[in-house]
């Protein structure tokens, strides 16, 4: 087992509704996860983002009526995978969020755990360098 499969996975939480937030961040805990940060507006999850310190996030799409589309692309860049929730469908939301796997709002704590799986064991096999 290496180091990096032995160590929790670090995830970014990136929502503006605290209960939901803390519901989350609970169960991601429960389930191993090490949350790295809440963040609850754009510059804050961008900030924990660029720090570089963290394997996946799970985003809102909208906080507080501001687009997360800019941590999308961020997380896009940076190669790192990310769950939207969202009461949006795909088609609706803005460009950036392509590349992230979406959960329809209102979701179970549950799936976001699943998607988080499902996600980061994508990320851990290797594949063809581009």
């Amino acid at each position: 087992m290496t180091d990096e499969q032995a160590r929790p996975m670090r995830v970014l939480i990136v929502e503006d509704e605290p209960l939901i937030a803390f519901e989350v961040e609970q169960t991601l805990t429960d389930a191993g996860f090490a949350v790295v940060g809440v963040a609850a507006r754009v510059e804050e999850a961008l900030a924990i983002v660029e720090g570089g310190a963290l394997d996946a996030a799970v985003v809102d799409a909208n906080l507080n009526r501001v687009s997360a589309a800019p941590i999308a692309i961020a997380l896009t860049q940076s190669g790192l995978p990310f769950i939207v929730t969202t009461g949006y469908t795909r088609e609706q939301l803005p460009e950036g969020f392509q590349a992230g796997t979406l959960i329809e709002k209102p979701c179970l704590p549950e799936q976001i755990v699943e998607a988080l799986h499902a996600a980061l064991q994508i990320k851990r096999e290797p594949g063809p360098q581009m």
